[in-house]
């Protein structure tokens, strides 16, 4: 230490006995490029940190992060491809997935839900996807795509290939679940003009509270509309919104009911959901393979869609075959079932029953 209180290092001691060392060299990401390429392709998952200290531990060198990014990129290219090589690989890859393509399988309601994950790999870009519903009300998986953006063209290109390859030729049949966002609305106008629409209650929701109107006691008395099974049952609940806050109820009314009420719902397709879960179910458990590369990604989707219907097929097979229907249905026939003890029928004319639920609400 000097006189003015600096501190001063006169002397370095390269050579120490302080524990594990370095020696105080650096290792240089150039000398180590390929080596580790066996273990990208084995473990496709690591993370920057867990490298760094395995190069760190096998080598007996300081490899500092940045040096690390540089080798993981360089690694995974050398055991995936880089992304040129991946999209020029694309069009072999669409021959063979077209030339093994299974056919639509007819366990699927006429209902679908649309929508969009980004995609974490160098390029970017989002993943459009439509999942449908299962005869025990679980997500289907029906088409999914890369695209550049979303965008208005990108969901009518994506939505024209997908009524196509189903052979959809009845669109007023189906129905499709949505957050309506722009871009979808005007796709499914121009590919689906006689379809039904219904909206996400949660996402609906969601812009109530950005537009004010927050609050449990609103949250609670909007689903209870949403879940309404009658038309005099939703106007009884509208009714109860009106009185906690006048301004929602006006903001509601430009909503059409039969987008989010199932009070307004069409019976044909045997589905009565309110939320899009079933395309947010899918984006998770896809979280793994959108960070990968254009073909990697597209091949790790394809064994998730194969493993889960495959899976739902053994499973109906040893399990669900001998009853009439499935179990998630057999549980709501059930409930009820529980319910129609308790009401009275009156005859109100030779084929017709009035039928009273002395514990309905009033």
């Amino acid at each position: 230490m000097k006189g003015d209180g600096r501190l001063e290092v006169r002397t370095f001691q390269q050579k120490h006995k302080c524990g594990f060392s370095y020696h105080n060299k650096s290792v240089k990401s150039g000398s180590i490029d390929s080596k580790y390429v066996n273990t990208f392709r084995e473990n496709p998952k690591l993370d920057n940190g867990s490298f760094k200290n395995l190069v760190m531990k096998e080598n007996k060198y300081y490899f500092s992060r940045h040096q690390g990014y540089r080798v993981r990129k360089i690694d995974r290219e050398l055991a995936q491809g880089s992304d040129v090589d991946q999209y020029n690989k694309l069009p072999k890859y669409i021959n063979e997935i077209l030339r093994s393509k299974p056919g639509f399988l007819d366990a699927c309601k006429p209902v679908f839900g649309l929508d969009e994950t980004f995609l974490k790999g160098a390029v970017g870009g989002v993943l459009l996807n439509a999942v449908g519903v299962d005869p025990n009300n679980g997500l289907y998986p029906i088409a999914y795509a890369a695209t550049e953006g979303e965008t208005k063209d990108s969901w009518i290109w994506f939505l024209t290939l997908h009524k196509e390859d189903l052979k959809i030729e009845n669109d007023y049949e189906w129905t499709i679940m949505s957050d309506k966002q722009k871009g979808i609305i005007q796709a499914c106008d121009s590919v689906f003009p006689r379809a039904d629409h219904r909206f996400c209650v949660k996402h609906m929701h969601s812009n109530m509270v950005a537009a004010g109107f927050k609050g449990t006691a609103i949250r609670q008395a909007l689903w209870k509309a949403a879940k309404a099974t009658t038309h005099a049952q939703f106007i009884r609940r509208m009714e109860a919104i009106a009185e906690l806050d006048a301004d929602a109820i006006k903001w509601l009314e430009d909503k059409n009911p039969a987008e989010w009420s199932r009070s307004y719902f069409r019976t044909f397709p045997k589905c009565d959901m309110l939320l899009n879960n079933i395309c947010e179910s899918f984006n998770n458990k896809i979280l793994d393979a959108r960070k990968g590369s254009i073909v990697v990604m597209m091949e790790a989707l394809r064994h998730v869609v194969m493993q889960r219907m495959q899976e739902n097929r053994d499973i109906a097979r040893k399990k669900w075959s001998k009853f009439g229907f499935y179990p998630k249905i057999r549980k709501k026939m059930k409930v009820n079932i529980d319910k129609v003890t308790y009401c009275v029928p009156y005859k109100s004319n030779d084929v017709s029953f009035e039928v009273a639920d002395p514990y309905a609400e009033k």
